[in-house]
């Protein structure tokens, strides 16, 4: 709009929008993706039995 009432066109009208939108996008693939559980397999797994003893006990 604002190229339109000045009655020239800046190539940077479309640049640094796209860049912004670019970035988003991008951020939003990398949130989509699923966390992995893999990083601590020994405390998951002592998790995992203190939950199991503290259901046997109740």
């Amino acid at each position: 709009m604002l190229g339109f009432l000045q009655n020239q066109f800046h190539w940077m009208l479309v640049a640094v929008p796209g860049l912004a939108l670019l970035l988003a996008v991008i951020a939003a693939v990398i949130a989509m993706k699923p966390l992995k559980s893999e990083r601590f397999p020994e405390l998951k797994a002592q998790i995992d039995s203190d939950a199991q003893a503290l259901r046997t006990v109740s």
